[in-house]
This record gives structure tokens, C-alpha cells and sequence, in this order.
């Protein structure tokens, strides 16, 4: 499994257990704390940050420029898809503006 896949788990896997409901966006449920441990403390959308890496080791393992133009629009996806569920936090919990300057978006130490 490559590191975009570890990530990618490792979130899923912070996000079974604390309360949020799971579905095409993230709500955290209103007795929900911010979770900033774990692969949180690397990355803000670790989910996001590991399948935008598996995509870009699948196009390079194919060797395919038009699997460099997938994962660029999954990145792109991701990037938009995130900035709309930030939303949330940054209006409930006073804490995520400093988590924001702390922590990357997506890649830890990148982006």
C-alpha cells in the first residue's frame, strides 16, 4: 500500500471514531471536539491529502499523462471540496483559525 493510502485509511479510521456524520460532506455533530492529534496534527483533510497522493502514484506507476490530468482534477477537487467544509469548524471552534496556521491543508509539511 503506498503512503497516500496510509493516510488516506488513517483519517477514515480517526474519523469512525469521533462523532461526525459521514456522507458526501463532514458535520461534526454538535458535542463533537476538534480532533487535532494523530495524522490531524499533520494534515487538516488527511482523507483528501492520501487519495490526492494515491492518485498521483497511480499515474506515475502507469506512466500516463492522462492519469497526470485525473489526478490534477482530483486535487483540484479535493482542494475546492475542503475549503467549503472548513466552513464549519472555523465558525464553532474559536481553536481552528490557530490549527489552520499550524497544520497544512492537505499534505503534511506541503500544502
Amino acid at each position: 500500500m503506498s503512503i497516500g493510502g496510509f493516510t488516506a485509511l488513517g483519517g477514515w479510521w480517526v474519523l469512525a471514531q469521533v462523532p461526525v456524520v459521514l456522507g458526501g460532506f463532514l458535520v461534526p455533530l454538535e458535542h463533537a471536539r476538534l480532533k487535532q492529534s494523530s495524522v490531524y496534527a499533520l494534515a487538516r483533510h488527511p482523507v483528501y491529502g492520501g487519495l490526492i497522493l494515491a492518485s498521483l502514484g497511480w499515474s506515475a506507476t502507469w506512466l500516463s499523462l492522462p492519469g497526470l490530468g485525473f489526478r490534477a482534477v482530483v486535487a483540484l477537487f479535493f482542494d475546492r471540496k475542503s475549503a467549503f467544509e472548513e466552513k464549519l469548524p472555523r465558525a464553532r471552534y474559536p481553536e481552528y483559525h490557530d490549527c489552520t496556521l499550524r497544520v497544512r491543508k492537505l499534505l503534511p509539511w506541503i500544502y
